[in-house]
């Protein structure tokens, strides 16, 4: 967020840190769900999309910081049913770590 701006609250996009741990975005997804957790994939770089990659010919490798972002993001969604005990619970699964 930027300072002064609004949010949404429709969704809490999470930028998972790469460095603190070697699960991947679809690994974090997939973890989630198993738990009942709905996530989704909402920040993806638009030029990869499928309209302007099929029309313009852009590929993966050509948006460095699109691509970072994206493969690195998921969103949670937000709700006012939502609980401080739900939000704890998904804290503790995103640090958990993967199975072996």
């Amino acid at each position: 967020m930027f300072p002064g701006t609004p949010h949404g609250c429709h969704m809490y996009p999470l930028r998972l840190d790469r460095e603190r741990s070697d699960r991947d975005r679809e690994a974090i997804f997939q973890a989630l769900g198993v738990e009942n957790i709905g996530t989704g994939i909402h920040l993806t770089a638009l030029r990869l999309h499928g309209y302007h990659a099929k029309t313009f010919g852009y590929r993966r490798g050509q948006f460095l910081v699109g691509e970072f972002i994206g493969d690195r993001t998921v969103s949670l969604p937000l709700s006012a049913k939502a609980s401080e005990e739900d939000g704890e619970d998904v804290i503790v699964l995103v640090r958990r770590p993967p199975e072996l």
